[in-house]
């Protein structure tokens, strides 16, 4: 029989005695992926499971998701991530990881050279908490996928010096909902001028309803050279803001191949400037294969057309 490489316990309450039993059962030293996400595990089982173990040495995969880590926890998964020559993928979001405990993680993901993905969602991270964690990215130089969903980082400059830098090697953001200002936007934007790793980028539930969000939007897009999919759902751009992508996309500079726009209050006539522009750009030899619409206000009448000029030009229009 071949021998078990993921292990998961998915919001049970399995104690302690059951994981190790079946870590041990089960070869463990073969178990490359081990998730207890949502378990009812305290900080005292968490540092005790994650204590030096033949499990630990191949362990690719480690989610910890809406467990309490609390400060003995995150000195072992801190450990861990010291250590590992193996560990491509860390999930620790919505385990209250900020503050003192995010710079405890944040010093030992300086010293990791595996890591590839990290999730840090939902851990009520502030702007002055980024710090720590983007002189570890620099440090890293492996991390490519990092996840900040559902934080506060209003106010944090720290991020965007690190995208605006020579450092920076993310392919994906994720932002979303993390109460950006009009202010935190712009300078965002700006630093996205210069960068040359990020494909991919989610800035949905931030607010970029100011035409100073919009306008620097815009510009960004005609300067940046490597994003390929950009999600703005939610973020009340209305026709105003559709009508400052289209023209990104007029330009024929913009280099995104997919726009997700969905719930974002735009009507019949944003719908149209957005997909027409793309339309045009197509000819232009701009790079546009998709746009979601999906949750906005446009007529029935104008969904058929405008599906139907999407197709005729060999892009994906969704509504």
């Amino acid at each position: 029989m071949s021998p078990i490489s993921s292990l998961e316990f998915l919001d049970s309450d399995c104690n302690l005695e059951v994981i190790t039993a079946l870590l041990c059962a089960l070869n463990s030293e073969h178990v490359f992926a081990f998730s207890a996400r949502g378990c009812k595990l305290s900080q005292e089982m968490i540092a005790t499971l994650l204590q030096p173990a033949a499990w630990l040495t191949r362990l690719e995969q480690l989610n910890l998701v809406a467990t309490k880590l609390g400060e003995a926890g995150t000195e072992m998964i801190s450990a861990v991530v010291r250590s590992s020559r193996t560990l491509s993928r860390l999930n620790i979001s919505a385990t209250g990881t900020s503050g003192k405990l995010l710079e405890k993680v944040a010093l030992a993901v300086g010293k990791n050279r595996s890591l590839e993905q990290l999730r840090l969602g939902s851990n009520g991270i502030s702007g002055q908490d980024m710090k720590p964690l983007v002189n570890a990215l620099v440090q890293n130089r492996t991390i490519r996928l990092l996840y900040l969903g559902f934080n506060s980082l209003s106010g944090d400059t720290f991020l965007a010096d690190y995208i605006r830098s020579p450092h920076c090697i993310l392919s994906l953001l994720n932002l979303f909902d993390c109460k950006l200002t009009p202010s935190s936007l712009f300078t965002l934007f700006q630093a996205l001028h210069t960068n040359r790793s990020l494909t991919e980028i989610s800035l949905g539930e931030n607010n970029i309803s100011s035409p100073e969000s919009a306008l620097a939007l815009s510009t960004m897009l005609t300067v940046n050279t490597t994003l390929q999919t950009l999600s703005l759902d939610n973020c009340d751009l209305g026709d105003k803001g559709a009508a400052e992508l289209a023209r990104s996309m007029e330009s024929g500079r913009m280099r995104v191949r997919t726009l997700e726009v969905r719930f974002n209050g735009i009507r019949t006539k944003g719908a149209e400037a957005l997909v027409r522009a793309a339309v045009e750009a197509r000819k232009k030899g701009a790079m546009v294969e998709r746009i979601d619409l999906w949750g906005n206000k446009v007529g029935m009448s104008s969904k058929l057309a405008l599906l139907t000029a999407a197709d005729s030009s060999g892009m994906k229009v969704g509504f």
